[in-house]
């Protein structure tokens, strides 16, 4: 949850007072015949949620890294103690 406002924050500040529709401008949007828009959304909504099956795909493999490393360190220690 905490990631999600993260990001969001980021965004907001990257974004500044850009409006966007779609990922698009709006003004270059609102210039698009409404079957063309309905195609922009319909792809800028797939691959937003193929971004984010990533990120979190991506969250699950560093997760699993922290936690493979701190059994290496683990067994590190317990060769290396008496």
């Amino acid at each position: 949850m905490r990631s999600i406002w993260l990001s969001l924050l980021i965004a907001i500040l990257f974004t500044g007072c850009v409006t966007k529709e779609c990922g698009v401008d709006k003004e270059i949007f609102k210039n698009f015949s409404p079957q063309k828009q309905e195609e922009i959304c319909t792809l800028y909504l797939k691959k937003e949620a193929e971004r984010q099956k990533l990120y979190e795909k991506r969250r699950l493999i560093e997760e699993q890294n922290k936690k493979l490393a701190l059994e290496n360190e683990n067994l590190k220690l317990t060769e290396n103690s008496p």
